[in-house]
């Protein structure tokens, strides 16, 4: 399989990750996990920027998108086995 080019990493740090802080996060949710998941599987060193990035943006004062949060973590996790 072709390796994932360091472009598309950064891409996946400073633009797909930091969506995670939007306020409307809800409504795209589920198709940002769905590029995050892709991104493992097809390279999964990149599990941690994910991983991390979540961790750095986790909403404290929100619990409907900390289980949406959760719920990406055990995605990115099962990808990665």
């Amino acid at each position: 399989s072709i390796p994932v080019k360091k472009e598309h990493k950064d891409f996946l740090r400073n633009v797909l990750v930091p969506l995670h802080k939007c306020r409307k996060l809800e409504k795209f949710h589920e198709q940002l996990v769905a590029c995050c998941v892709q991104f493992v599987f097809k390279d999964p060193s990149v599990a941690p920027v994910i991983l991390g990035g979540l961790l750095k943006f986790w909403p404290i004062q929100s619990p409907t998108k900390e289980e949406m949060f959760i719920a990406e973590v055990v995605n990115v996790v099962n990808a990665m086995i």
